[in-house]
C-alpha cells in the first residue's frame, strides 16, 4: 500500500512540474488591429480555398483578446488555414458539483472568443 501512495504523490508532483514548464514556455500575445487585419485579409483572399467553414483552436488564455503565439503561427504559416469563422476555445473544468458557464466573446467581424467553465460531474 505505501508503494503506491509513494507512485501517486510522486505522479502528482509530476503533473504539476509538467504544467509549470508548459505554463513557463507558453508564450501569451495580443490580437492586435495588425492581426484583425491579417484576418480580414486572409478571409477575403480568394486564392486560398477554404480549410474548414468553422476553424476551432484550443487555448490556454482565458482572457479575450489574447492566445498563444504558436495558434497565430499555424494560422499564417506557409499552408495558410483560413475559414469562415474563427473561435478561440478555452475549457476549464473547476471542482464545484454541476457547474456549466460560459462566455463567448466577439474580437472582430467572424472572430469569437469562448470561454466554458464545467465540473467533471456534468
Amino acid at each position: 500500500m505505501a508503494y503506491r501512495w509513494r507512485f501517486a504523490h510522486y505522479s502528482n508532483a509530476g503533473r504539476h512540474r509538467g504544467k509549470a514548464l508548459q505554463t513557463k514556455l507558453t508564450v501569451i500575445t495580443s490580437i492586435q488591429s495588425i492581426d484583425v487585419a491579417k484576418f480580414a485579409d486572409l478571409s477575403d483572399n480568394t486564392q486560398i480555398q477554404a480549410y474548414a467553414t468553422n476553424l476551432i483552436y484550443l487555448t490556454t488564455s482565458d482572457r479575450p483578446g489574447k492566445i498563444e503565439q504558436r495558434t497565430l503561427g499555424s494560422i499564417f504559416s506557409s499552408s495558410r488555414k483560413k475559414g469562415r469563422h474563427l473561435w478561440f476555445l478555452h475549457m476549464h473544468v473547476t471542482d464545484e458539483p454541476y457547474t456549466m458557464q460560459y462566455e463567448a466573446h466577439t474580437l472582430s467581424k467572424d472572430i469569437y472568443h469562448y470561454h466554458h467553465n464545467t465540473s467533471d460531474s456534468v
